[in-house]
């Protein structure tokens, strides 16, 4: 198996450098639109303050990804012409003075490329979390009928509590339409009496008044 020379592993931490920094950029557009469109109103004001606000975080995320791109090309550009210049020069003892320079350098580097590919990792797992919209949407939703039951059972019972219990009303004895017959059978008699004697005063006078 080849070993990896510090050129090479250099210019691997170069590109996971650049992967992680691209992905972070990718999670901060992502999120920042996310943030952005749950900001919806009726206010047309509000709205056209939301639009200008995603353009920025596009212009601010392209011109990272372009400065990102540029630097990472140049460095493994310089990074290349080094090796080349090095490989050129032709007195041994400055040759020898570098590869042992290289030797000594290549466990640092090997180091630093590990440390750049659990960057790298980790931007890629941000980039993922920050494009699951709703991580717990299953639950939710095997949640939401037993909500539904609980909520309508809660609702009966309150309203069994809040209404009075129903109590018999009882209907007032129906009053007595005519009084005994023991008491108004003497009221009858003297209204007759009275009524007779009436009669005969009125006979009397039409007697009198004949004669």
């Amino acid at each position: 198996m080849r070993k990896p020379t510090l050129t090479h592993v250099t210019l691997n931490t170069v590109e996971q450098c650049r992967s992680a920094a691209t992905q972070v950029v990718k999670a901060y557009r992502l999120g920042g639109h996310r943030v952005i469109g749950k900001v919806k109103t009726s206010n047309e004001r509000v709205n056209t303050l939301t639009q200008l606000a995603a353009k920025g975080v596009d212009q601010v995320a392209d011109r990272s990804e372009q400065l990102i791109d540029i630097s990472a090309k140049a460095t493994a550009t310089q990074i290349s012409k080094a090796a080349k210049f090095a490989n050129s020069i032709d007195n041994p003892v400055l040759a020898n003075g570098l590869q042992t320079a290289s030797r000594l350098s290549l466990p640092s580097a090997l180091a630093v490329l590990a440390v750049a590919g659990k960057a790298a990792a980790g931007a890629d797992s941000l980039v993922k979390a920050v494009e699951v919209k709703r991580p717990a949407r299953k639950a939710r939703a095997a949640v939401k009928p037993l909500a539904s039951k609980v909520a309508k059972k809660v609702v009966k019972a309150a309203k069994a509590v809040a209404k009075p219990a129903a109590k018999p009303v009882r209907k007032a004895p129906a009053r007595r339409a005519a009084a005994p017959a023991a008491v108004v059978a003497p009221v009858v008699a003297k209204a007759k009496r009275v009524r007779v004697a009436a009669k005969q005063a009125v006979e009397a006078v039409a007697a009198t008044a004949a004669a």
